[in-house]
């Protein structure tokens, strides 16, 4: 078996001698952000533009859905010939009244 560099140390020591691996912090932020700039500068005005623009649209069609439902309300639904409406039954007619 081939031992390992940390075999014989004790557990509480192994964190500070194993490099953290977590979440960038203040300069690493930094390097991150020039580095994507560096390899996607050249696309972000097309995708600021994009956006933009499906904002707009997004707003234009929310503006357009509240002008349409304040000028024309739709006609309420009546129920067909015939349907039994809640709270009230029709009058059975002559011919449906059962004889004994």
């Amino acid at each position: 078996m081939v031992p390992t560099p940390y075999e014989n140390v004790p557990m509480s020591a192994l964190p500070t001698l194993v490099p953290a691996i977590g979440m960038p912090q203040g300069m690493e932020w930094l390097v991150i952000l020039v580095i994507m700039l560096l390899l996607f500068g050249h696309k972000l005005p097309n995708m600021m533009r994009g956006l933009g623009g499906s904002i707009r649209e997004f707003k234009k069609g929310m503006n357009e859905g509240d002008e349409a439902g304040k000028t024309a309300a739709p006609p309420a639904p009546t129920a067909p010939e015939g349907a039994v409406t809640r709270g009230t039954a029709p009058a059975p007619s002559v011919s449906e009244t059962p004889k004994s």
